[in-house]
């Protein structure tokens, strides 16, 4: 979702249907269009697709408080060669981002064409991309005494090991609260 009011766009730019990140706002020749955006309570980043199937995670983002873009990156400046700037792999959304940031992932990766065919059932974070199917869970909290609720007593041992597998690689990327 886009939160991003049209004045306020300053690095997008629609064309036809579809919104493009202007590349000299990247310091690229090349503009990219926006497959999703990540995220809508503090920040939105947004990604885009640079070849088939290949997701990348861009560089600018919007602060939904402030209503203003950033540089995601500003106090650590990365270069074309870098594997971390924007255009390489270690920005690519499909292996670094979307796993955490989607429910059922599937990376579908294609080794011998170096491409991805990634699915996900929602983009966000919903019950059940930690928890798994959640109808017991609803069945109960809907007033089915009857059912039994997996949730209701998870032990600390159980819920480290499910939300520390997308929480133990949680970093800072800008100074939101």
């Amino acid at each position: 979702p886009l939160r991003a009011r049209p004045q306020d766009v300053g690095p997008l730019v629609l064309e036809g249907d579809e919104l493009v990140l202007r590349g000299d706002r990247m310091e690229s020749a090349q503009d990219v269009r926006l497959a999703w955006a990540l995220g809508h309570k503090h920040v939105e980043q947004f990604v885009g697709l640079l070849s088939p199937g290949r997701l990348q995670a861009l560089p600018l983002a919007w602060d939904v408080r402030a209503e203003e873009w950033f540089d995601l990156f500003e106090h650590d400046p990365r270069k074309p060669e870098h594997w971390g700037h924007w255009t390489n792999r270690g920005m690519t959304a499909n292996s670094q981002c979307l796993f955490c940031h989607t429910t059922r992932y599937d990376k579908g990766y294609q080794p011998a064409t170096d491409t991805y065919d990634s699915k996900w059932m929602e983009i966000g974070v919903g019950c059940e991309a930690c928890h798994g199917p959640g109808g017991a869970h609803v069945d109960w909290a809907h007033g089915d005494r009857a059912a039994s609720d997996p949730y209701r007593a998870m032990d600390a041992a159980r819920m480290e090991s499910t939300c520390g597998s997308c929480h133990s690689r949680r970093v800072d990327r800008a100074p939101w609260e």
